[in-house]
């Protein structure tokens, strides 16, 4: 089936922002044999960034004013939607901002920079550049990473097993053309912090690039300053807080229990001192590239990562809906703020009670869409949606019970 179709996109502070629906998790256990999407923008300013936070998209730049998107995968099950921004500007360098702030805490913000997409040859300023190119295991990655860290650049390995032309070749591919270097920031009128790489609540992905790209600084403390006590806390508070699983976490969610905090953090510091310890082999190699992967992450967090063998291992036990845990127990999802001591009252799945929370608050569909048992809190009381269960409120429980309609549009 081929869709072809054109669209006028509302342009918001010189960013535009474009939604194609791809998710077809709930609606088909079988994956699709092939999908390719095909995003034209034309526009009459130039075009600036153009970047997903959802899928990895291939981007060619026919001129200032016509860009091509394109994503292609087979046998897939896509999980989510394909969101796309871009940015226009008549500035040799366009610089646009895309927040969020969901009133609870801090904001974060996402800054996307590019230059104009054809560049003279003489405003091109020449200058050597370290580039660190590992091949096998013998080699040192705490000493080649610790030189790059110094000099502000980036490192790539290369397995035995891998084909050591490809990956010339993507490197090539990356340093062909001209970028900028050397670049400052300068913030006047707020107080920003923990910026990487070193205000609205849709743009939900940002926190989690913030918090995926300040756990793969930490990595690097932990693993080639040997900051391990200092920081192993905040590492574990950011993977429960965002869901986001690391090589040195992912007991956290494997084991099907809630660990105690102190268990928790003894078990983290014991992964990361014997697993740091290792400064050449496929191990050593995995932990950089992870937490390389970490530090320039620009999609989603998938929670994948290289095990000791330098298998990819992907953790599906755990998933992050609108910026809220959910943990996979036993086939159920279950909200990481509910304690087992709660009263929980149980709503048959797509009974008139089902549909009397959809309705009293849209928003509960994301996390009901988890699966067919689902475990959340609001507003203190936790409602299990699964196979039997409650089939309609009354007008007086809807009235005085926690989950009443005018407390759930809270949520």
């Amino acid at each position: 089936m081929v869709i072809d179709y054109a669209q006028l996109l509302k342009l918001e502070n010189d960013v535009c922002q474009y939604l194609y629906p791809l998710r077809i998790e709930g609606l088909s256990n079988q994956p699709l044999e092939e999908v390719v999407v095909t995003i034209r923008i034309k526009s009459k300013k130039p075009i600036k960034s153009v970047y997903s936070p959802t899928h990895n998209l291939s981007i060619h730049r026919r001129d200032d004013y016509n860009v091509d998107a394109s994503y292609e995968a087979t046998n897939v099950n896509p999980e989510r939607d394909l969101v796309i921004y871009y940015t226009v500007s008549s500035d040799d360098v366009g610089i646009n901002l895309i927040t969020y702030c969901d009133g609870r805490e801090d904001g974060y913000f996402l800054l996307l920079g590019a230059p104009k997409a054809h560049i003279e040859q003489r405003e091109v300023v020449k200058k050597n550049v370290v580039f660190v190119f590992g091949v096998g295991y013998d080699v040192n990655t705490h000493f080649l990473d610790k030189l790059v860290q110094k000099n502000h650049r980036s490192s790539d390995y290369v397995r035995p097993t891998e084909n050591i032309e490809v990956r010339v070749s993507i490197f090539f591919a990356k340093v062909l053309k001209p970028v900028l270097t050397n670049l400052k920031l300068e913030i006047k009128g707020v107080t920003s912090y923990d910026i990487f790489p070193k205000i609205k609540t849709e743009n939900e992905f940002i926190p989690l690039l913030w918090a995926a790209r300040k756990i793969g600084y930490l990595l690097d403390e932990i693993q080639l300053h040997g900051r391990v006590e200092e920081l192993v806390d905040e590492v574990v508070r950011l993977s429960k807080k965002f869901g986001i699983i690391t090589e040195f976490t992912s007991f956290l969610v494997e084991e099907g229990r809630i660990l105690a905090d102190a268990e928790t953090r003894e078990r983290t510091i014991m992964h990361f001192r014997t697993s740091s310890a290792k400064k050449a082999g496929s191990w050593a190699i995995s932990q950089r590239q992870n937490a390389v992967a970490m530090q320039n992450q620009s999609q989603l967090p998938t929670n994948t990562f290289y095990d000791e063998t330098g298998n990819a291992r992907k953790i599906t036990q755990i998933q992050n809906v609108n910026n809220r845990i959910f943990y996979n127990r036993k086939g159920v999802w279950v909200d990481d703020i509910f304690k087992e001591e709660q009263k929980v009252i149980k709503v048959k799945n797509f009974s008139e009670a089902y549909f009397q929370l959809v309705r009293a608050n849209p928003k509960l569909g994301r996390f009901l869409a988890l699966g067919e048992e689902v475990v959340i809190v609001i507003n203190d009381q936790a409602i299990k949606v699964g196979e039997k269960g409650k089939v309609k409120f009354t007008k007086t429980e809807l009235k005085y019970n926690r989950f009443s309609l005018k407390r759930l549009r809270t949520v």
